[in-house]
């Protein structure tokens, strides 16, 4: 790699392209598994990935995948969202109630709930 640093998550695409020789869209796409669509959006900054797309950005070209969190402005340790596996859909609303009360006590037990915007976000979905 270079010395240079780049401060963007474009920047930073387009230097690993140059140092592995890619030098289209469609071939960055193809080494990484992103839609062509997809590549171009986030060489132009009109797109913001999301965890997945990072992470095959990180395995394909291969690069730091906290460093191109950072350059995505997300938060170093953000990870997939957390979805219940298909068999939870056999929960009534009791249940499902209990399961979110835990989540809410767990990550105010941590110290890492926003209690009035996660409850919101939270009730949105329902």
């Amino acid at each position: 790699m270079t010395t240079d640093r780049p401060d963007s998550l474009p920047e930073y695409l387009r230097q690993r392209m140059d140092e592995l020789g890619i030098s289209s869209i469609r071939a960055l796409a193809a080494r990484t598994g992103v839609a062509p669509e997809t590549a171009r959006r986030l060489l132009t900054r009109s797109k913001t990935p999301d965890e997945q797309t990072l992470r095959k950005i990180a395995e394909g070209l291969p690069a730091p995948i906290q460093r191109l969190r950072e350059l995505a402005g997300r938060p170093p340790g953000a990870a997939t969202p957390f979805v219940l596996p298909p068999v939870a859909d056999q929960l009534n609303e009791r249940e499902r109630d209990v399961i979110l009360q835990m989540v809410f006590a767990l990550l105010d037990a941590s110290g890492r709930l926003d209690l009035a915007s996660d409850r919101a976000d939270a009730n949105a979905r329902d």
